[in-house]
Formats: structure tokens, sequence, C-alpha cells
């Protein structure tokens, strides 16, 4: 990962390889927004924590990738509003993450395979890992199996009723 100091944004991070153009400028807006937001709580609250939603689902998988084969991996997180995507190359190793709102599996399933091509670790030995809500993990994995030999299900810890990001993962 490195730095993208172009956009005057030091702590954003994007997977080595993309260039900032090809990211949307509604991205880029969010994180200076969040940014300020990190500075304002730093300065009011000394020992506050900032991060984004993404970090304890990439702590979380970048844990459990290396246990799930040596094929390169995209970790899909779906819901009725839209999905998580956390990409491992066949060593293991981050190439990308990020979060899509929309609500159609062919959506979220494309949303996965354009994830995995432009980081670099779309193959055939690509696996990919679907959790979430039931019902709509289910159609995502239906939609993502039309062109993708590797698709598994994934459960999460905690069970359905508590949202991950409320989860502790050490």
């Amino acid at each position: 990962l490195h730095s993208d100091k172009s956009h005057g944004v030091d702590a954003f991070m994007q997977p080595a390889g993309l260039v900032a153009e090809q990211l949307h400028a509604r991205s880029r807006e969010c994180i200076v927004k969040h940014l300020h937001v990190a500075a304002f709580i730093g300065r009011t609250f000394a020992d506050a924590k900032v991060e984004h939603a993404l970090v304890p689902l990439m702590a979380y998988f970048a844990a459990k990738a290396p246990r799930c084969g040596n094929s390169a991996k995209v970790f899909a997180v779906v819901s009725s509003v839209g999905a998580d995507l956390i990409v491992f190359d066949e060593n293991s190793r981050l190439r990308g993450a990020t979060s899509y709102v929309c609500a159609s599996p062919d959506d979220m399933s494309y949303y996965a395979a354009a994830m995995a091509q432009v980081c670099g670790v779309a193959s055939p030995e690509l696996s990919f890992y679907v959790a979430g809500e039931a019902a709509v993990r289910d159609s995502v994995m239906d939609s993502l199996r039309r062109f993708a030999p590797n698709v598994m299900p994934w459960v999460m810890p905690a069970g359905q009723d508590v949202p991950f990001s409320l989860l502790e993962v050490v």
C-alpha cells in the first residue's frame, strides 16, 4: 500500500498499482470529510481511535486468508444495502478493499469480479468467499457461480443479529 499525496490526503491508502484517476471523486470527498472529522475528534478527545469501517473486516480476513488455500481470494460481506469487498493475492497479501452501495445481487457479483480484476488477481483459481445476510448471500453466490467455479459461503463468528462492526476483532 502507498499513500496518495497528489491530492493532499496523506492518510488515504490505496492498493499499489491503482492510480488516483481510477478512484471516484465522491470517494475522495468522503475520505477528506473523514479526515476532517478524525482531526476534530483527535483534538477533542486525546485517546480517541478513528478508523474506517472496513478496518475490522480487513483485520479479520487478513488473519483468515492464509488458511484458505494458495489461490487469490475475494471476501465479500453482503447485505440488503451493499457489499464490502476485501481482496488478497495468492500469498495472502491485501490487494484492495472497498464498499459499494447496491441492492442487486448481480451488481454485487459484478463489483466483486471487477475488484478482483482491478487488483490483478483474476484467474480461474480465484476463490470467492461470501458472508452476510443469508438470503442476500445465497443470491450473490448463485450469481457468482455463473462465471466463477470457486464460490463458498463464509459464516461470520457472531451470527446474524450483531453487526460485524460492533464485534471486537483481536
